[in-house]
């Protein structure tokens, strides 16, 4: 049950010199809502060394997925009454964790944690609470940290022969403030305290057989995160947790400055890939974080970078909207589409092979050297009218009795874009 971001964004700081000191009033009042984002890619970034002045860059970091951290306090709330002591809610994800706030320290007494939920409970409540923070609190402040849970669960869940499961952890934790300086990420600059924090987990499950208790397993696990907090964040501004085998950061959650952040500004390119298929590229800045996009054909996507194919010749209009937390921007674009004369790339045309031609009903394709990938096929009549459009892996085999004899014109693209092939196609009745 390691700490997340749920619980490091809790201690708003008071400047002092360079460095900040973090006391019982900086917790966040109720009413209070904060933004985070996660990067879940961030082996690259370095915590660094422990010491004063230190400088840390993070402002190459991406956001892949946010969330929101509301604190409210305990009153009327249906589940407080099992969390004694109680003083403050902070719900995130559709979880909420209660806690005790004093003004020597902050403690977690249990809640909606993840792995609760994994285990069909609505909450754990800590026999020994967990410290996370110590008051007055500054460079070189350092404690130690024990909580315990005893929780049992339905075994039926697991096994239906199994009465019971009972789980059971001691975690104790080494917690120390052990850098100040200045962090940088994409929004801004940040006087900061670093926070490091070690805890092993001892656990073991027992599974209740026929009446009896019987041992199931035992381990025991390190977790390491490193938490930057600030006065601007009302808590941790950088939180990096470390991989335990490889010592490296495995990901990243980071603090939304929505008072130095911007609203994007949309923009899009993008490339005939012929045959009526375009690839669109998103260009938008100020980091976006949802992207619509309308083809003017009736259709639309949610994909950052689609690849969108036109049945039809024509002028259409495209458009873009680009959404972050704090507000959106829209682009349009009119494009004209020609489904039989758009010139592809030459160099990415593959040697597909399309035979009988001409056919009176079946024709076969063979995409060498292009055995594994998604194809699509595109068969269009002599107005530029799409006929017929299948997507298939490897050789394939199509049934055209359905078409009039003719020529067509047909157009096979790999579903990434990466190669193509096109020509003509004589159906004979």
């Amino acid at each position: 049950m390691r700490s997340s971001a749920v619980f490091l964004f809790l201690f708003f700081a008071i400047k002092i010199s360079a460095q900040i000191t973090l006391t019982q009033a900086n917790v966040p009042a109720p009413g209070d809502t904060l933004f985070y984002a996660r990067d879940t890619l961030a082996a690259s970034f370095s915590v660094g060394e422990a010491g004063a002045n230190r400088f840390w860059d993070f402002s190459q970091l991406i956001v892949e997925e946010t969330y929101q951290l509301i604190a409210t306090d305990t009153v009327g709330d249906p589940n407080a009454a099992a969390y004694p002591g109680a003083n403050l809610i902070i719900s995130s994800e559709g979880l909420n964790t209660y806690l005790y706030s004093s003004d020597t320290a902050v403690y977690l007494l249990g809640g909606g944690l993840p792995e609760a939920a994994e285990f069909g409970l609505d909450g754990i409540v800590f026999d020994v609470p967990q410290k996370l923070y110590q008051f007055p609190s500054t460079y070189g402040t350092s404690f130690t940290s024990f909580y315990s849970v005893d929780a049992t669960v339905d075994g039926s869940i697991f096994l239906e022969y199994i009465d019971s499961i009972r789980l059971v952890r001691r975690t104790s934790g080494i917690v120390e403030i052990d850098a100040f300086g200045t962090i940088k990420t994409p929004y801004n600059n940040y006087d900061a305290l670093r926070q490091r924090t070690k805890t092993t987990n001892y656990d073991s499950v027992y599974v209740q057989y026929l009446g009896l208790w019987v041992p199931f397993g035992a381990d025991t696990s390190t977790n390491i995160e490193y938490q930057w907090l600030t006065a601007e964040a009302k808590g941790s501004v950088v939180t990096a947790y470390i991989d335990e085998a490889t010592g490296q950061v495995s990901s990243i959650e980071f603090f939304l400055d929505v008072q130095n952040a911007n609203a994007p500004t949309a923009a899009f390119i993008y490339e005939d890939q012929g045959g009526g298929s375009l690839a669109f590229t998103d260009q938008s800045g100020n980091e976006p974080l949802s992207w619509q996009w309308t083809f003017g054909d009736g259709e639309s996507s949610s994909e950052q970078n689609p690849t969108h194919v036109y049945s039809t010749s024509g002028d259409y209009q495209v458009c873009l909207t680009a959404a972050n937390i704090v507000g959106t921007s829209q682009i349009c674009q009119q494009i004209t589409v020609d489904v039989l004369n758009s010139a592809p790339d030459p160099t990415r045309r593959a040697d597909i092979n399309v035979y009988p031609n001409p056919t009176d009903r079946y024709v076969n394709i063979f995409p060498e050297g292009l055995e594994q990938q998604t194809l699509q096929l595109t068969l269009f009549d002599l107005r530029g009218q799409m006929v017929r459009q299948v997507s298939f892996t490897g050789q394939t085999r199509l049934d055209l009795q359905s078409l009039p004899a003719g020529l067509y014109g047909y157009f096979i693209q790999a579903a990434d874009g990466s190669r193509w092939s096109s020509g003509k196609l004589q159906i004979n009745k």
